[in-house]
């Protein structure tokens, strides 16, 4: 049985999609169409969580992902069936934990000694996951109660990691490791290697804290008077700024583009579905367009530009 939503492989018994952190017993639904009571509020939680904690991001199935050291917390939102919109906040713990009596022992005795939220241990396939999930009513939380429970969550979940791998194993979980990578697509980097050139040759000793190489690079608005686009790109972040190389047509010479970080007024990244893109709005209205295969990497870029500003 596959995921109904990112279409990873799920096993008899599984609660939540190890690939996207879904509810499977509520992914049929979840928080359903952008128009839906569930996908507003959800929208609302982000803007609470974004700003408050660092490198808050929407996973490729709208769940809210907020990376915790060596954890994640997930916040999603279901309509009940009397209408009224549910909040969870779920921080994993531990997963891949093999079965023993010690693990479910201590889970029966500590499952609730919680003051918010309390203690799930799931079966993923022939092994459990242990996750702290709290539940809140939509319409009754205000900001603060969100963020102070997506705080004692991944902090709860961050300390019992810590008190029980010594004794139960299991792997703990980052969705958003991947962000800590600073070469993407070497492969495609080793095919534009004077496009590569270009940019590194510009670099001059500043060190790069993220290189790859990009699906399209797009200039919107009156960058140079006109849209522009270039081909074969690549991009860098230093602690210059932000990085693009490309040809402004097939057949010329590699350009090479900066922008420092005081011209970047914002940046963002869009994730909703492939492909992804990391979008930097600069003072003068205009914008850059990074578009790459995974969110992973626009994560990535999004992470590495906001650390050297």
């Amino acid at each position: 049985m596959a995921c109904a939503r990112c279409g990873a492989q799920l096993h008899d018994g599984d609660r939540f999609c190890g690939g996207c952190g879904v509810d499977i017993q509520t992914a049929s639904g979840g928080h359903g169409p952008p128009d839906s009571p569930a996908s507003r509020a959800l929208e609302k939680c982000l803007a609470t969580l974004y700003g408050r904690f660092e490198d808050v991001y929407r996973n490729p199935e709208g769940v809210i992902v907020v990376p915790a050291g060596t954890t994640s917390v997930f916040v999603d939102t279901e309509e009940s069936a009397g209408g009224r919109v549910a909040v969870s906040v779920r921080a994993v713990v531990l997963r891949e934990l093999a079965p023993r009596p010690e693990l479910f022992q201590y889970v029966a005795v500590n499952a609730g000694r919680y003051l918010v939220g309390g203690l799930y241990l799931y079966r993923e396939g022939q092994t459990y996951d242990l996750d702290i999930i709290v539940r809140l009513w939509h319409d009754r939380a205000t900001r603060e109660d969100l963020t102070e429970t997506v705080e004692v969550a991944r902090t709860n979940a961050l300390e019992l990691a810590d008190r029980l791998e010594p004794h139960f194993g299991g792997n703990r979980f980052n969705p958003s490791g991947e962000s800590q990578k600073k070469l993407w697509n070497p492969e495609a980097l080793a095919r534009r290697t004077d496009v590569a050139d270009a940019l590194v040759a510009r670099l001059d000793t500043q060190s790069a804290a993220i290189l790859g190489a990009a699906d399209h690079i797009s200039f919107m608005g009156a960058y140079d008077g006109r849209r522009g686009d270039l081909w074969e790109p690549v991009y860098a972040v230093t602690r210059g700024g932000l990085w693009v190389a490309g040809r402004a047509d097939r057949e010329r010479a590699p350009v090479v583009r900066q922008f420092a970080h005081a011209q970047i007024d914002r940046d963002v990244m869009h994730h909703e579905q492939p492909p992804y893109d990391y979008f930097a709005l600069l003072t003068d209205q205009t914008g850059v367009v990074i578009q790459v295969g995974t969110v992973d990497e626009a994560y990535a870029i999004l992470k590495a530009r906001n650390e050297a500003a």
